[in-house]
Formats: structure tokens, C-alpha cells, sequence
């Protein structure tokens, strides 16, 4: 699928009046997690200041406040995260002619970023017709938007550019004292390279007015450099979606509810990783790529670790809980260590661990059971501080390494099993 202008909206309508600030925007319907969502908001007074009034629960990138050329604007631009929690709203004090457009763009990847950097020229002259520079795009999959505004009411007409198409109503009109008039185009760029000049015609003179034009790229976002953490200490903690960041994501919650879903991330995570809390169970399941740590806390009664971790990082895996139950099943190839780490009643490993470092587990009380074939390079170790210690297990080891246990104080302990070491 190519990039497409799913929607457009705006307030006031085209030949409507607005005076009044903030001005609201009602998105259009049916949106997507991963829409890239471009606003302009435009004041008739060329002197004022505009700004962001209210979010509707998006995270905004704001281009610089421009005045002295027509009226006053600024463009803000997000990626939609899947919720409006209101219709987002922009601002000016004691505006004249205040207005706002939105536009919505889908792409085939669930994630935006900037390509050319926002640019705005003054309209000289007062000529009808205008041309904006083109912009020259650094990677395929590309989508340039470029927008005209001036003093006065004006119809805007005669597009022509090669691959430029209109963006939203031919223009947008705004009659409420000051008057102001916006008008906008849009190129998708399949391949990297040149859009082209565009060129629009007004219905008369233009006696103040500008031309902006500014290039966002559909990519993937990267993979994971940094820290995902999620704390619960009471109740529920939802993590849903696919997971991939650059930096540090966490969240933390106290009481009651904490909800991260959808698109907190997007691809190319190989699959889902969810991470559930109800005040009382934790369950952590799917594919995990990441270079860097993955932490999973659990305040009390039952921790679950299940699925994949696949090769392709380098750090930390980490499960702790502090009462009651702890299980960890899968597939761990992982460059460093992982550890699993129990305060009481009972811990069961159940894996194959082809892992260059060390292998731990540690339960103070009752019962630690560790099972199955362990291949590595480095250090399997098992403590048991009372009741039973048990390790069957097959242990191979490629270069000279250990294998110890201890029991503070111990009822019962006992080992079989083969051991065979190649070097």
C-alpha cells in the first residue's frame, strides 16, 4: 500500500468565520494507530504567537512560530497513537481570524519521522500566481506537504506541479473580521529524489502571503538501545503491542490501573510482547529482540516467563518475585547472564541455555528444581538455602567452567545426571 491522505478537517469550514481561541479540531473518523497527523493553525494578525492548547492525548513536534508574512502560522505535526482523548486545540491571544487544518496521512509502516526540515518564504510582490520550491527526499516512501497563506479572502486554483495533488478543499477561508485564507498540496514520493516545483493560482492580487513546504519519511522505527521496564506495585499493569525504542521506556504505577498499548512502539519486533498485572500474576509471553535489559517485577504470588528470546542482543534477563511462584520456559540465547531469583516456597528452570556467561538460580526456602540441557561457556551455579536442592540435569561444558551447590541448611539433597566435558 502507498502513502495516502486518508482525511482532511478543519474549523472553521472553508468561507466559515472564527474569532475565538482555543479552536478545536474534530479529527477525522475511522483514523489508525501509526497516522501521521500535520496541523496548521493560522491567526490573521501576522504579529501573534500561537500554541498548543490541548494534545487529545497525542505527543506533538511543534515547527517554529512564524509571523510578518500574511498571517501568522505554525505547522505541529504527530504520529497518532490509536486514542483521541479530546479533539486537540490550538491557541493565540485576542485573535482576529483564527483557523486550523488538519490533515492524515497512512503509510504501510506505523511510524513518521521528519525527512526536510519545515522551510518558509514570503510571497513578494503581489502576484496571483505562486510557486514553492520543491524538496529533494533522502529515502523511499515519502510524503511532502507544502501550503500557501495570505491576508484577505482568496479562492485558490490551477494546481499544477507533476505528482502534486490538492490537500483537503481547494482552500480554507476564514471570514471572521480579520480574514485569512490557507490553502494546501501534497506529493507522495515512492522513491527518493526530487518533487518537483508546485504551483497554485489565486483569484486575485496577493498583498501579503507566504509558501511553506516541509517532507516526513514511513520507516521503521530501530530496534531497542536502551531500558524497558515496567513496575506494579497493586493491582493491574498492561503492556500490549510491539516494542521497539530507542532509549528508555518506563512505566510505573502505584495503585489501580496502569494501560500501555498498541503502538507505544511499533515494528520490526518480530511478534508481541505483553506483560499483564492484576494483583496478583504477572505473565510476560511472546518474542523479545532487544540489545540492551528487560526487567519483570512482581510484588507478590505468581511470575510467568514463556516464549522466545532470540539471539540478536547483548545484556540482561532478569525475573524476580518475591513470593510464592516463579516459572521460566523458553529458549534463551543471550550474550551475558540470566538470572531467576526466588524468596520463598518454590522455583523450577526448565530450558535450553546456549549461553556465553553464567547461568544462576537462587531460592532461599523450600524447593529449587533445575532441569533439561545446559550448553555454555562460563558458570552454571544452584543455591538452595533450606529444605531440598535437586539438579538432573545434562551438563556440557565447551571450555573449563563450574558447577556448584550449597545448602545453608538442607533436609534432603540430591543429584543425578550426567556430566561429560569436552575440553
Amino acid at each position: 500500500m502507498a502513502i495516502t491522505l486518508f482525511g482532511s478537517a478543519s474549523n472553521p469550514a472553508d468561507n466559515g468565520a472564527n474569532t475565538s481561541s482555543p479552536v478545536a479540531i474534530t479529527p477525522p473518523a475511522s483514523m489508525q494507530a501509526g497516522d501521521l497527523v500535520v496541523v496548521e493553525a493560522a491567526e490573521a494578525n501576522f504579529v501573534k504567537t500561537l500554541t498548543l492548547s490541548a494534545t487529545g492525548g497525542q505527543t506533538w513536534n511543534t515547527e517554529a512560530n512564524q509571523t510578518g508574512n500574511g498571517c501568522a502560522m505554525r505547522l505541529f505535526w504527530c504520529v497518532f497513537n490509536g486514542t483521541w482523548s479530546a479533539d486537540p486545540s490550538f491557541a493565540t491571544t485576542s485573535p482576529t481570524g483564527l483557523s486550523a487544518v488538519m490533515h492524515v496521512f497512512r503509510g504501510d509502516l506505523a511510524n513518521w519521522e521528519q525527512d526536510q526540515a519545515f522551510d518558509l518564504d514570503a510571497v513578494t510582490g503581489s502576484p496571483t500566481v505562486v510557486t514553492r520550491a520543491g524538496v529533494t527526499t533522502s529515502v523511499d516512501n515519502c510524503v511532502a506537504l507544502a501550503g500557501w497563506g495570505n491576508t484577505g479572502v482568496r479562492t485558490w486554483g490551477s494546481l499544477s506541479g507533476t505528482g502534486w495533488a490538492v490537500a483537503g478543499d481547494a482552500q480554507y477561508r476564514n471570514t471572521g473580521g480579520g480574514d485569512l485564507t490557507v490553502s494546501f498540496a501534497y506529493y507522495v514520493a515512492a522513491s527518493a529524489g526530487a518533487t518537483g516545483d508546485v504551483t497554485k493560482t489565486a483569484n486575485s492580487a496577493l498583498l501579503s502571503a507566504h509558501k511553506w513546504i516541509m517532507a516526513w519519511k514511513n520507516v521503521a522505527p530501530p530496534t531497542v538501545t536502551g531500558t524497558l521496564s515496567s513496575t506494579e506495585q497493586a493491582d493491574t499493569v498492561t503492556s500490549t503491542g510491539a516494542l521497539a525504542i530507542a532509549g528508555s521506556l518506563s512505566a510505573s504505577e502505584t495503585a489501580d490501573t496502569l494501560t500501555a498499548s498498541a503502538t507505544v512502539a511499533q515494528a520490526p519486533v518480530d511478534g508481541t510482547l505483553n506483560a499483564t498485572e492484576a494483583a496478583d500474576t504477572l505473565t510476560a509471553e511472546g518474542l523479545q529482540e532487544r540489545q540492551a535489559t528487560a526487567d519483570i517485577t512482581e510484588a507478590a504470588d505468581t511470575l510467568s516467563a514463556f516464549g522466545s528470546e532470540t539471539a540478536g542482543r547483548v545484556g540482561t534477563v532478569a525475573a524476580t518475585e518475591t513470593a510464592d511462584t516463579l516459572t521460566g520456559t523458553g529458549t534463551l540465547a543471550i550474550s551475558g547472564s540470566v538470572t531467576a531469583t526466588e524468596q520463598a516456597d518454590t522455583l523450577t528452570a526448565t530450558t535450553a541455555l546456549p549461553i556465553a556467561g553464567a547461568v544462576s538460580a537462587t531460592e532461599a526456602a523450600d524447593t529449587l528444581l533445575a532441569e533439561g540441557q545446559r550448553t555454555r561457556q562460563g558458570t552454571l551455579s544452584a543455591t538452595e538455602q533450606a529444605d531440598t536442592l535437586d539438579a538432573s540435569a545434562l551438563l556440557t561444558d565447551f571450555v573449563p567452567g563450574s558447577f556448584g551447590r550449597a545448602r545453608a541448611k538442607a533436609k534432603a539433597a540430591s543429584a543425578s545426571g550426567a556430566r561429560a566435558t569436552a575440553a
